[in-house]
């Protein structure tokens, strides 16, 4: 490996690189364990996986969230012979809706984020 021409002379370096310049050419005072280096890869691809499945778990709730305002709306403004008998309906069983709704985004995120943390983490811990 070819060494950059300001590695050749030390002298010409600020003091922090002079420091790292020397510490790297220094035998390093301790070894790392087998497999270091796909362990600290895996915690990363891990992390980055779990990132990942909440930004979709994100999305799919925005989706349904905004499907559920427009159609809404649509149902609110297209058809203003029947607003009262939809708000009749929306506010007589507004918990339950509200239930179902708060339901299915528990399904969504167990589906999405939970299970799949819990298939990675494998058998480790039962």
């Amino acid at each position: 490996m070819k060494m950059p021409p300001y590695s050749e002379d030390t002298d010409r370096l600020p003091e922090n690189d002079r420091f790292i310049e020397q510490t790297l050419r220094e035998e390093m005072p301790f070894t790392l364990p087998a497999g270091f280096a796909e362990r600290v890869a895996g915690e990363y691809v891990k992390r980055i996986e779990q990132r990942q499945r909440l930004i979709q778990f994100m999305v799919h709730a925005g989706v349904i969230l905004a499907g559920l305002l427009v159609a809404g709306l649509v149902i609110y403004f297209f058809s203003p012979d029947n607003r009262e008998t939809w708000q009749g309906i929306l506010t007589g069983n507004a918990s339950y809706l509200i239930q179902l709704l708060v339901a299915v985004l528990f399904i969504l995120f167990v589906d999405n984020v939970l299970l799949p943390m819990k298939m990675a983490s494998g058998n480790k811990h039962p």
